[in-house]
């Protein structure tokens, strides 16, 4: 017995003390390992053989194109699976106070390639990462920072599979604040809150901010541009599914949530136009580089404020679009899908007593759409504020209805145009703003100012393909009013 037990301690001490031998020399090894690598440093290294784990605090890495430090690293490896498949699997992952700025503007079209394949790929059970940053420069030079990034996630690997399998993981979680990216020449996006769960996105006070002011952003632009000022309150994205096709990445939702929003589009016309040619929506589809699919958009209390400068010498164009209301069904990019049809309601107001409807149907498989508009009760000071600077000229009265039924291609339009009116008058302004008596007597002995309602063919509207579709919109509803009107 006595003996027996002499063995065991033995064995025991032998064992101890290989531990620590093998657990000494390991230690060494990784820390010569990493002393040759002069981009990477740290304030304190801990390996423990038997369990397999490392620590690291105070750790940096930089070489020319990435930066990356962390207050605390915890990296727990299966021992055993190592010994017995030659494959490595970490079996926890953690990371603290990770600050990593990337920036691909710096990298060599080598550097691009990705030389790690499905043989060097590593299992990780879990993954924790909290209190963390990153500030990510693409090759042209726009930033994208993002602060107090949480993220945690189960049975993942490295490099990441590119069907998306751990995106759709319940355990996948993302939790992050003050995004902010440098959008465009003229603009910058923020967000005030990311969260990524169970195939749900949710940005909170998601802004789109102009960089320059009004009088002076058109300092920066060669041809005219519209200056954005966007806030929304919340944008939701549900049922998010990433997958790969070929070449090609396939988005797919089942529903996107935009819920009080606040946009404001400024456009100087007083510089060059933009003669580029502008595709319809259905031609914008097709041409996406990945595939979509979205079930339903639903858009909620939403305002619109639209202004034009025309002359310097006169203030701008304005007119204000409230609380409106979107739902948008089938929006898609594929070509020859069984239910192809994309159709939008949308609904709104020029002034409190005003009403709006809109309706539009498309197919992203032809340029070929249908789009109808019922306007009520919209009173003469909805109107003004734009008709008066633009075109010097103001209506005196209310129109009670105006209606359309239209379809359209890329090059024309036609269809209906009703209107319904009582004593409309014009008044014609002068440079200063105010009214020329002896040109509004003369416009009004033109005008069909008395009790109308009738409806009028509309034919031949032509598209200008360097203008947009509101644009187009705006000639069929000119039209019919010119010929409604004179």
């Amino acid at each position: 017995m006595k003996k027996t037990l002499s063995y065991i301690v033995i064995l025991s001490s032998l064992f101890v003390i290989g531990f620590i031998i093998a657990d000494f020399i390991i230690s060494n090894k990784v820390k010569k390992r990493l002393s040759k690598e002069p981009s990477i440093s740290y304030t304190s290294f801990n390996v423990n053989v038997l369990t397999g784990s490392l620590e690291l605090e105070g750790f940096k890495f930089y070489d020319s194109i990435k930066d990356i430090q962390a207050d605390y690293i915890y990296l727990n490896v299966d021992v055993l699976h190592y010994t017995l498949e030659k494959d490595i699997k970490i079996e926890n992952l953690e990371v603290k106070g990770l600050n990593l700025k990337y920036n691909t503007a710096l990298a060599k079209v080598e550097n691009n390639k990705n030389t790690l394949d499905a043989a060097s790929s590593v299992e990780i059970k879990a993954i924790k990462i909290s209190q963390s940053s990153v500030e990510y420069t693409t090759a042209k030079g726009k930033r994208l920072r993002i602060n107090e990034i949480d993220l945690a996630a189960k049975n993942a690997r490295w490099p990441l599979d590119m069907n998306f399998d751990w995106l759709m993981d319940d355990s996948f979680t993302i939790k992050a604040k003050d995004l902010h990216y440098d959008l465009d020449d003229l603009h910058d996006l923020t967000i005030d809150d990311f969260s990524f769960k169970n195939r749900k996105v949710d940005f909170k006070n998601f802004k789109i901010k102009p960089k320059y002011t009004q009088q002076s952003y058109i300092k920066h632009i060669k041809v005219e541009k519209d200056l954005m000022d966007l806030d929304a309150k919340l944008i939701s994205l549900e049922g998010v599914e990433l997958g790969q096709n070929e070449d090609k990445l396939q988005l797919s939702l089942d529903k996107i949530l935009i819920d009080s929003t606040n946009f404001n589009i400024y456009r100087d016309k007083t510089i060059a136009d933009d003669t580029s040619y502008k595709p319809l929506y259905s031609e914008s589809l097709r041409d996406l580089e990945f595939d979509l699919l979205v079930d339903s958009i639903l858009v909620s209390k939403l305002d619109i404020n639209y202004q034009e400068l025309f002359h310097t010498d006169r203030p701008p164009g304005d007119i204000n679009f409230e609380t409106i209301d979107v739902q948008i069904t089938n929006l898609h990019s594929g070509i020859n899908k069984e239910n192809s049809e994309i159709a939008v309601i949308a609904s709104g107001k020029l002034s409190k007593q005003s009403q709006i409807l809109f309706t539009m149907s498309l197919n992203p498989n032809q340029e070929r759409f249908k789009v109808s508009t019922l306007i009520k009760d919209v009173e003469d000071s909805s109107l003004n504020t734009f008709f008066a600077p633009a075109m010097r000229m103001k209506l005196e009265g209310k129109i009670n209805r105006i209606e359309t039924a239209f379809t359209g291609t890329n090059s024309e339009a036609k269809g209906e145009f009703r209107i319904a009116y009582k004593n409309l008058k014009l008044k014609i302004l002068n440079k200063r703003g105010g009214e020329n008596h002896f040109a509004s007597l003369l416009s009004n002995v033109f005008v069909n100012n008395k009790d109308v309602d009738e409806t009028i063919k509309i034919d031949k509207v032509k598209r200008d393909t360097t203008k947009s579709f509101w644009n187009y919109l705006w000639k069929i509803h000119l039209k019919g009013l010119k010929q409604s009107l004179l």
